[in-house]
C-alpha cells in the first residue's frame, strides 16, 4: 500500500452553496425579493467576490427623511436626515444605516438599520438615540448577511460614528470589521 497525499484546493462556489441554507430558505428568500433564481445570482456573484475580494465600504446614499417619524411632527428645516450604504459583497449584500436626529437643547432621534440583498430590504430594526443614550448595539441579519453595530454620536463635537462589523455567508460566517468616525457632526 502507498501513501498518497491529497492535494485539496480552496472550496469551490458549489462547495460553499452546500453549506449555505437549504431549498425551503431560498424559497422564501426568493418569494420575499420577488426575485427567482436568487440562489445561482448569489452563487455567480460571489464566486466572483472570493476570486476578488474587496473591503467593507462605508457611504452616504440618498436618504430618506425619517425624523418625521419620531414624535408625530412634520420633518424641520433643522433636522439631520441621512443614509449610510455598509457594503459588504458589493451588489449583493449591504446594511442600510438611515438616521434621524430632531435638533433640540436636548436632541434625540432614531436610527433604522436594514440589510439589504441584492439591493432589496430584508426587516429592518430600529432603536432611539438621545443626549441621555448617545449611542446603540444593533445585531441585524438576513440570512446571508449579518452585522454586529455600534452607532452613535460621539466626542466635543458631538460627530456620528458607526463601527463594527459586517459578514456574508459563505461556508461559514465571513467577517470584517469597520470604524467610520465624523460622518457628521451636531456641533
Amino acid at each position: 500500500m502507498t501513501d498518497m497525499i491529497l492535494d485539496v484546493d480552496a472550496p469551490t462556489v458549489n462547495d460553499l452553496l452546500l453549506c449555505l441554507p437549504d431549498d425551503s430558505d431560498w424559497n422564501v428568500l426568493e418569494d420575499a425579493l420577488q426575485m427567482p433564481d436568487i440562489k445561482d445570482k448569489y452563487a455567480k456573484e460571489l464566486d466572483k467576490f472570493i476570486k476578488k475580494p474587496t473591503r467593507i465600504e462605508l457611504f452616504e446614499i440618498k436618504s430618506r427623511p425619517i425624523t418625521s417619524t419620531l414624535d408625530g411632527e412634520k420633518a424641520r428645516s433643522d433636522d439631520i436626515n441621512k443614509s449610510y450604504s455598509i457594503t459588504v459583497v458589493p451588489g449583493v449584500l449591504a446594511v442600510r444605516v438611515d438616521v434621524g436626529i430632531r435638533m433640540a437643547a436636548n436632541w434625540y432621534g432614531k436610527v433604522v438599520v436594514t440589510p439589504t440583498i441584492f439591493g432589496k430590504g430584508v426587516g429592518s430594526s430600529e432603536a432611539q438615540v438621545s443626549r441621555a443614550q448617545s449611542f446603540i448595539e444593533i445585531h441585524p441579519s438576513a440570512l446571508l448577511v449579518k452585522a454586529d453595530l455600534k452607532i452613535g454620536i460621539y466626542g466635543d463635537k458631538m460627530c456620528f460614528g458607526i463601527e463594527g462589523r459586517a459578514c456574508y455567508w459563505a461556508f461559514g460566517w465571513k467577517c470584517q470589521s469597520f470604524d467610520k468616525q465624523g460622518l457628521f457632526c451636531l456641533k
